[in-house]
Order: structure tokens, then sequence, then C-alpha cells
């Protein structure tokens, strides 16, 4: 039997009881009984329960936080989840984009531009792209669009871009007083109008200008399996989102030659991009076409 005296300075560890016997869980064996003792002047032990232990674990190391009292500079930003700040910026050796000669090239870009868009009033409610391009003439479209009609009206407007203001130009001061227009069996009375706000040639479209691009695409030597109707559906996309004037079918020579004419001249470029990337149609000629309304001179019927 051993005897175990506690010390009456001691008072961070709690005493055990009186009588305990401690056995070795290893061995399995009977261990020691051990004795407390405890000072008459100690309060008696009155808790029933161990002691609980809380372990707080830090994950912050020596390192990380020499780190952080160094500033943001120091800090890791690209291997840690979480930082402080953003941090400085890193010196740029490129120009910003709206640096001074971007916004001298468009100051520029915007003095040279003019209007280049005509207003067609008067159109009989029933009139299409193909109705409007056959009144234009003097000069390549670059997009049409007609107004939604309507039901109190028997008339719609048209409004048409050219590609060059000076044939804007010619155009409007060719129809002061307007023009008459034959629709099926109808005559109606049309003027022509010029839109006051300049139409700016963006760099997309002077890019397709430069490549010879217009709204009119030619396909020589295609398969005779394509109906009329199948290419005027391929034409528009399987959602429609390509405006179509018209879809020529014609043979010469024993070769077939297709002329696909849209409303604006982004459709035609994308429309001419899908037939050179696809299985279908190789082999065959893909090539952008001039514009009707460029060589016409009056107004026609085609």
């Amino acid at each position: 039997m051993v005897s175990v005296e506690d010390e009456s300075s001691s008072t961070s560890t709690p005493n055990l009881h009186r009588d305990s016997t401690v056995k070795d869980e290893d061995s399995g064996e009977e261990g020691v009984p051990i004795t407390c003792k405890t000072n008459e002047s100690s309060p008696p032990f009155t808790h029933t329960q161990s002691p609980t232990i809380v372990v707080i674990a830090s994950t912050e190391t020596d390192d990380s936080a020499k780190e952080g009292d160094d500033g943001d500079e120091e800090e890791d930003r690209e291997n840690l989840a979480r930082f402080k700040s953003w941090g400085t910026p890193a010196l740029r050796n490129k120009p910003s984009k709206f640096s001074s000669v971007y916004w001298t090239h468009l100051s520029l870009m915007l003095l040279g531009s003019r209007p280049r868009t005509v207003i067609l009033s008067g159109l009989p409610r029933g009139a299409d792209f193909t109705l409007v391009q056959s009144l234009i003439h003097g000069g390549a479209i670059e997009c049409m669009r007609l107004s939604s009609p309507n039901a109190e009206r028997v008339t719609i407007s048209a409004h048409v871009t050219f590609t060059s203001p000076d044939a804007c130009d010619r155009y409007f001061e060719e129809y002061p007083n307007g023009m008459e227009v034959r629709y099926q069996g109808k005559r109606w009375s049309v003027l022509v109008h010029k839109k006051e706000d300049v139409d700016v040639i963006s760099g997309m479209l002077q890019g397709y200008l430069d490549c010879g691009a217009t709204r009119v695409v030619k396909v020589s030597g295609a398969d005779d399996d394509w109906g009329i109707l199948a290419l005027n559906r391929l034409a528009e996309g399987k959602t429609g989102a390509r405006q179509v004037e018209a879809v020529q079918d014609t043979y010469h020579n024993e070769t077939r030659t297709i002329v696909f004419r849209f409303a604006n001249i982004s459709h035609a470029v994308q429309f001419k991009g899908i037939l050179i990337r696809s299985d279908d149609w190789e082999g065959c000629r893909v090539e952008f076409a001039e514009d009707p309304c460029e060589k016409a001179t009056g107004v026609r019927n085609d």
C-alpha cells in the first residue's frame, strides 16, 4: 500500500477519491491500490464527472505570422484560400486600350461618319425585302429592315442602309418628291427620307468590306439533291435567325449555280462560313457576288 499526500498549495489538479484502485488495462492484472489523503483544510471534492479538456489547434505557423506582419506585399495569394486584401496590382508594360491613340482614332472615325440610311415610307403592308431592294439602285446595301405592320394602317416603312454615304446622298437627291410603286395591280406613293443621325462604319464592317464581302453569296457546282425549299431553310438557319431576301437557282452549261441574297452583309458572311466548313458542300465554289443594287441604275423588277 502506497500512501500519497497532496500539498495544500496545489489547486490546479482536482482531488482524487479517497480510496482508489487503479487497474492496468494492458496487463489485465490487479493494479496497485492507491490511498489519497487530503488536507483537512482542503474543500471536499464535489464533482462527479471527469474534467473536460478543450484543445484549440491553430493553423498559423511562425512563418505565416511573420508574413502577415510584414504586410500585403509578401502575402502569397496564389497558394492561399483566403487572404486579407487584393494587394497592389503589378505594373503593366502595355498601354491601356483606351489610351490617347484610341480616342484620337475614334474621334477621327466619328468626324468622318455621315448618314448612310434612307427611309422609304408608304410601302404596301405586304411588302418584303425583294420589293424593297428592287427600289434601291446606285450602291450596295449593308442592311435592310422592315417596320412592324400596324393593323390600323395599310402601309409600312423600310430602312435601307448603304455601304457608302455618297450612294445614300445620290439616291436621296434623285427622289425629292418620292416615287410611284406598282404592287399587286395597285399604285402606291412612296416617299424617300434620309436619316439625320450618322451611321458609323464599325471595324467589323470595314473588315468585311475590305475583304470584298457583300450580302450576296454565290455557290457553283452544287448537287441536284437540294430543292429550293431546302435551300431557303438552309439559308435561314434552324432558328430562322438569318434574314433571306431571295434564293435564285440557275443552270448554265450543265453547271448549277445558286445565289443566296440576304437582308444584310453580316448574315451573308455567317452563311458563307457555314458552307465552307460543311462536308455537304465540299468541292463547291463558294464566293461573294456583286450586289444587284450596286450595278442597277433605276427601279427594276427582279
